[in-house]
């Protein structure tokens, strides 16, 4: 399933763009009707607004999945801030990686498989 998102979305998003990348993820989940681990449109809002209101330097996130988060985070927190991401899975990890990568992200995203 997860290499099918990332397919989707190297097929349908445009590079370098997270908003256009998690809208991608969205639209795969409504027309597939496949249920994915993500923060979603909704949540997504109200982490933004919290990371917004801290502005922290540093976040650390459990569990990458695809990368849905990873990317949300990054693209809100402030250019030298560092989001470090743990999942114990490394098929998600690269696959976040790749999403990450797409997103133009890769400079604030530490991944760490433990």
């Amino acid at each position: 399933m997860m290499q099918k998102v990332l397919e989707y979305v190297l097929a349908n998003a445009e590079e370098n763009n997270p908003s256009s990348i998690l809208e991608t993820i969205d639209k795969f989940t409504i027309e597939s009707g496949e249920f994915l681990m993500n923060v979603g449109p909704e949540k997504g809002q109200i982490l933004q607004s919290s990371l917004k209101k801290y502005n922290p330097m540093k976040v650390l996130e459990l569990g990458a999945f695809i990368g849905y988060s990873a990317i949300l985070i990054a693209s809100t927190i402030e250019n030298d801030a560092i989001l470090f991401s743990i999942d114990s899975d490394q098929n998600s990890i690269n696959i976040s990686q790749k999403m990450v990568n797409f997103a133009g992200l890769s400079n604030k995203i530490n991944f760490i498989n433990a």
